[in-house]
């Protein structure tokens, strides 16, 4: 292999078109901008583009996989919906189902629980756990260890732009690595989560 040269699933990604890597690869971003009126339908279908041979029409597959994504994400009662008139937790639902329906083998989350409200949080990450289970490769940011602790995935600690620690989170996530990255504020918090003192 080439140094310097980004490979998915032993694929050139320089070599590949936006419709290949798009098959390969889903993203939601931490928030989306929608500069058209389209109904949250439409937006989720955008995701079946990569299957969609080009001048051709969505089959009834893809408007299945539309109906089966949003009841996922629990948002098919906002289909017919104009995507720019709903919240911010909707639209990113609606960004997150929107990367389902590429059933890409790969999914980069940035923040994907931004906007969220505490129950579609937890929905999410339960998601994303089922989705690892199904063989699915979950990347994804967050400034909330807890969350990396509660699925117990593999972690990449970043502070100031360098790798401060990397590994399992139950065993990378520890009162030293919160103070360095939070600061001393963090103590009293973490003493009530770790059982060794602080």
């Amino acid at each position: 292999m080439q140094e310097d040269t980004i490979y998915i699933c032993d694929k050139d990604l320089s070599k590949l078109s936006p419709t290949e890597r798009s098959r390969l690869v889903a993203y939601v971003p931490q928030s989306s901008t929608v500069n058209m009126d389209f109904t949250v339908f439409e937006y989720i279908l955008f995701g079946r583009n990569c299957h969609i041979p080009f001048g051709k029409a969505p089959s009834k597959e893809d408007y299945d996989k539309v109906y089966y994504y949003a009841e996922v994400c629990g948002i098919t009662g906002l289909l017919d919906k104009d995507v720019n008139k709903i919240s911010g937790g909707e639209k990113q639902l609606a960004c997150i189902a929107r990367a389902l329906t590429q059933e890409s083998s790969i999914i980069i989350m940035d923040e994907p629980t931004a906007s969220l409200d505490f129950g579609n949080q937890a929905k999410i990450l339960n998601l994303m756990i089922s989705l690892k289970n199904d063989g699915k490769t979950i990347m994804f940011t967050t400034h909330n260890p807890n969350y990396l602790l509660d699925i117990d995935c593999e972690v990449v600690i970043l502070s100031e732009g360098k790798i401060l620690k990397s590994g399992r989170a139950c065993e990378t996530i520890d009162v030293e690595v919160l103070k360095a990255i939070y600061g001393e504020f963090v103590l009293e918090s973490c003493s009530r989560h770790f059982s060794y003192k602080v």
